[in-house]
């Protein structure tokens, strides 16, 4: 609640310098859901993933490649997100871009920007895609191969708890020239969330 209050008073400082469509996409988003709806790509070593829950589900050339990768100590970690925000209100609702980090135990990995604009029509959803890689070999150097096949096939699971690698969005709105963010970040499960992490 007390960020949502921040929110509305940044709202209320701006309101007398910006048109008011851009107001009521931004109260419209403020109280948007937001959760991952799949991983569209996800790939390990340049092998689509996608489909794969542990070594043995690879293929002999695909698991040959896990492996020769492994060996010369890098595994590149590629994965596109799918977040779906529900809009409950009676306007649209609009982000202009949108910050995210990833974390592996917890510990962030890799952080970036997404310019994309997306809008939410009244009672509908949106897609917001977000792609993200590195290197999860140097992250975990002590583990093995099929250790990690099976830490990357978690995070395409229902349970939240087992996944290791989770996504933080911070979504971004610009008033007037200037560009304002979420007072904090909020954790993306499978199941909809509107209040940032405190």
């Amino acid at each position: 609640m007390k960020n949502l209050k921040t929110l509305a008073y940044l709202i209320l400082i701006i309101l007398t310098t910006n048109g008011c469509r851009t107001i009521r996409e931004i109260k419209s988003l403020a109280k948007c859901e937001f959760r991952q709806k799949e991983i569209s790509r996800l790939n390990l070593g340049s092998v689509n993933a996608l489909q794969m829950e542990s070594l043995s589900d690879f293929s002999f050339a695909d698991g040959a490649k896990l492996a020769m990768a492994f060996k010369q100590g890098a595994l590149p970690l590629e994965a596109t997100y799918d977040i779906e925000i529900r809009n409950s209100e009676e306007k649209t609702a609009a982000l202009e871009r949108t910050d995210w980090i990833l974390e592996l135990d917890n510990r962030t990995v890799i952080s970036g920007t997404t310019g994309d604009r997306v809008e939410v029509a009244p009672g509908g959803t949106g897609i917001l895609r977000i792609a993200t890689g590195f290197d999860l070999r140097k992250f975990l150097d002590k583990e093995s191969l099929d250790s990690m096949v099976k830490l990357v096939a978690a995070m395409k699971g229902d349970n939240e708890e087992q996944s290791r690698i989770r996504l933080k969005i911070k979504p971004r709105f610009i008033i007037a020239g200037m560009t304002f963010g979420w007072p904090g970040y909020i954790k993306v499960g499978k199941t909809f969330k509107a209040q940032p992490d405190k």
